[in-house]
């Protein structure tokens, strides 16, 4: 009789408590942003290189693994970084083409993580509020008098961002390029 046997997978190298929970996040994250809910502890396991029952060792269950991927998956600490460095540039157009950029392929991911996740509730009020502070130094600058305060600014720009993706993608609108997008924001429709 021949049985038939997987290739044995590589072992997870030896790593500290904490240090072995991140690289499993970091995996069910990966896991997540290409499929979603789908995917099984097993598959995570298989890809991880450790067991299913480590992986329970750090989650309770699959509910807080996955709540845990989508915070992953938001990419929130990379993002506010990337938003921090852009508020540094030297003119307004700089810092806003900057941001947008570093925005625009976030903001297709965290609405896949936020769609695959909807009955995990919503996003946390503090992740939206932390994105919202992270906007508000772009602005710096910019005269609010007339048009409004920095925040509501940081709101508009968010908003044309996500219209430009998202909503163009989902009614196959070809979206603008990112520096039109900022010169329409800056100089208004029919203006160069």
């Amino acid at each position: 009789m021949v049985t038939h046997q997987s290739p044995a997978r590589p072992r997870a190298r030896r790593l500290a408590p904490d240090e072995r929970r991140a690289a499993i996040l970091a995996t069910a994250t990966e896991l997540f942003i290409a499929h979603g809910q789908a995917f099984t502890t097993a598959d995570l396991a298989a890809a991880a290189g450790v067991s299913e029952g480590t992986i329970f060792r750090y989650f309770p269950d699959k509910a807080s693994l996955l709540v845990a991927a989508r915070d992953g998956a938001l990419g929130m600490d990379s993002l506010l970084a990337e938003l921090a460095m852009a508020a540094t540039l030297g003119t307004p157009e700089a810092r806003l083409l900057s941001a947008g950029h570093a925005l625009e392929t976030k903001i297709t991911q965290m609405t896949r993580v936020m769609e695959e996740l909807e009955t995990h509730g919503p996003p946390s009020p503090d992740i939206l509020a932390e994105l919202l502070n992270a906007l508000v130094p772009l602005f710096e600058g910019l005269p609010t008098d007339a048009v409004g305060s920095h925040q509501q600014l940081a709101n508009l720009f968010m908003g044309m961002l996500v219209s430009n993706t998202v909503f163009c993608s989902k009614t196959d609108t070809p979206p603008m390029a990112t520096e039109q997008l900022i010169s329409v924001f800056l100089r208004g429709v029919g203006r160069p």
